[in-house]
C-alpha cells in the first residue's frame, strides 16, 4: 500500500505541474504521460507479491466479493475470505492491498521416519458413522485445493498420509502434523485395528473369529486378519491403530554328547 501511495503522490505532483507551470505543449504532454506512467507503475509494483522457493502464498480477499456460504471457510468462486488457490514461487501481480491480503507461510518438510497426518478444515461432511475421510489415490490431489473440492474432498481427519518429502499446500484448508512412521521390530508383528476403509458385511463372507472378534481383510474396518511383519511402514497410525505382539521363536542346536573315557585295564601276562 505504501508504494501505491508514494507513486500516486508523485503522479499527482507531475500532473499538477503540467497544468500549473507555464510550459511548452510538448513538455506539458511529457509531464502528463509521466504522471500516468508513475501511477500505473505504482499499481503494478504495489500489487506484486514475491514468493520464494520454500514459501507458499495464502490469499485472503477482503472486499469486492460475495460472502461465504454458511459452513464454508474457503472461497471456491471468488467470494470474500481465504481463497482456494495458492501462490507458488515467483512474482505475482494484481493483489492490491486494499482488496487482498497475502500471508506467506513456509512449505512443510516431512522428515525421514515420519509421516504427515492431514486434517481438512473444509469440504463435504464425513460419511455417516465414519471417523476418517476416504483414502485418496494421490496425496497431491488431496493437497491441491481445487482438486480437493472438485473431487468431493471431506472435512476432518484424512486417511491418506504424506510420506517423507516437501509439500506446498493451502494452510487455511489443510493442517499437517508430522507423526512417527510405524516400525515393527524383529520378533514382533503389528496387529492392525482399522478405523477407515470398506465395511465387511455378511454378504462378503464369514471371517475367522479370535476371542469373538471377527478378522477382516486389509483395507476394511476392523481387525485385519493379516498382521504386519517386521519392517518400516508409512502408515496412518491414527486410522490404522497398531498393537505390537511378540512372536515366540526359539532355535535349538543339537550336537553329539561326549563322555570321558575310562583308562583301559592293563592286559594280563599270558603264561608260557
Amino acid at each position: 500500500m505504501a508504494l501505491i501511495l508514494f507513486f500516486t503522490v508523485l503522479a499527482i505532483v507531475a500532473l499538477g505541474a503540467s497544468f500549473v507551470l507555464t510550459l511548452p505543449s510538448a513538455a506539458r504532454g511529457a509531464l502528463i504521460v509521466l504522471a500516468f506512467s508513475l501511477f500505473g507503475f505504482g499499481l503494478v509494483v504495489g500489487s506484486s507479491v514475491v514468493i520464494d522457493q520454500d514459501e507458499v502464498g495464502i490469499v485472503h480477499k477482503q472486499f469486492f466479493g460475495k460472502p461465504l456460504p454458511t459452513g464454508q471457510i474457503i472461497a471456491r468462486d471468488g467470494e470474500m475470505g481465504p481463497q482456494a488457490e495458492i501462490l507458488g514461487p515467483g512474482w505475482h501481480f494484481g493483489y492490491y492491498p486494499f482488496v487482498y491480503q497475502v500471508r506467506i507461510d513456509r512449505v512443510i518438510s516431512v522428515p525421514s521416519g515420519q509421516v504427515g497426518f492431514v486434517t481438512a478444515r473444509d469440504g463435504l461432511p464425513l460419511p455417516e458413522n465414519e471417523m476418517f475421510a476416504p483414502a485418496w489415490a494421490s496425496a497431491q490431489d488431496m493437497l491441491n485445493p481445487v482438486t480437493f473440492f472438485a473431487k468431493g474432498g471431506r472435512r476432518g481427519p484424512q486417511t491418506t498420509i504424506l510420506s517423507p518429502g516437501t509439500y506446498r499446500y493451502n494452510t487455511a484448508l489443510h493442517e499437517v502434523v508430522a507423526i512417527p512412521a510405524l516400525q515393527v521390530a524383529a520378533g514382533t508383528v503389528a496387529v492392525i485395528k482399522s478405523n477407515s476403509g470398506a465395511r465387511w458385511t455378511a454378504t462378503d463372507g464369514k471371517g475367522d473369529l479370535v476371542n469373538g472378534v471377527p478378522l477382516v481383510p486389509r483395507d476394511h474396518i476392523g481387525v485385519w486378519a493379516e498382521p504386519l511383519t517386521p519392517g518400516g511402514y508409512y502408515l496412518n497410525t491414527h486410522a490404522y491403530v497398531p498393537t505390537i505382539v511378540k512372536t515366540t521363536q526359539r532355535t535349538y542346536t543339537y550336537q553329539a554328547a561326549t563322555f570321558p573315557q575310562s583308562p583301559r585295564p592293563a592286559a594280563a601276562p599270558v603264561a608260557a
